[in-house]
């Protein structure tokens, strides 16, 4: 005989925020490869050399890894909330 127990709301939620999360990673996973195939051929439309077409993507990367570390720093020492602030007003 099983013993069993019928699954609470609890165990319904977890199982749901499991599936949110699963589907936001798989979409925030395909976003930079589009960005980057998207950016690089409307670059080769709009640019009048080929070799300027990933530039801004480019920018994109460098800026990134340039700003990553200070608010890294910012986040530590303030908070998330600031950190987050600062990053969608820049």
């Amino acid at each position: 005989m099983s013993t069993a127990h019928p699954p609470s709301d609890t165990d319904r939620r977890a199982r749901r925020n499991v599936w949110v999360l699963v589907a936001a990673q798989a979409i925030l996973g395909a976003q930079m490869p589009m960005i980057f195939t998207v950016g690089g051929l409307a670059g080769t439309t709009l640019a009048p050399n080929p070799c300027w077409a990933t530039l801004p993507i480019s920018l994109i990367v460098l800026g990134s890894m340039m700003t990553a570390t200070p608010l890294a720093a910012l986040m530590q020492r303030h908070g998330r909330r600031v950190g987050f602030v600062v990053g969608a007003l820049g």
